[in-house]
């Protein structure tokens, strides 16, 4: 019953059979700026990351001192949200700045 509902839908489906492809991206075009926290990321992964990894050998554990993106991700997500707006502000400024200045670029782009 199920496969001539099935034969009778096919038959009258007009629809494309495959999904099109997505247009790739033009290379030459503008890219768009990091967000404050990506900026805020970038700037302070490494310090965090160390001073994470040497917390972990202070433990004296015996096993390995790895450090998954997923959890360093956490610890600055948090200092990002408990940040003050002062501290932020200096990166929100830069994100709008680059942002004016991409926004120009495209529309000469297009």
């Amino acid at each position: 019953k199920d496969k001539l509902r099935f034969e009778l839908e096919k038959s009258t489906y007009t629809g494309p059979w495959k999904v099109p492809a997505k247009e790739k991206k033009d290379p030459g075009a503008p890219k768009r700026p990091m967000s404050a926290f990506l900026a805020f990321s970038h700037k302070n992964r490494a310090s965090v990351k160390a001073k994470l990894l040497m917390k972990d050998e202070n433990n004296d554990d015996t096993g390995p001192t790895t450090l998954t993106n997923a959890e360093l991700s956490r610890v600055l997500a948090r200092m990002w949200k408990d940040a003050s707006d002062e501290e932020k502000k200096e990166y929100i400024d830069t994100e709008y700045k680059l942002r004016q200045k991409y926004l120009k670029e495209i529309a000469v782009w297009r």
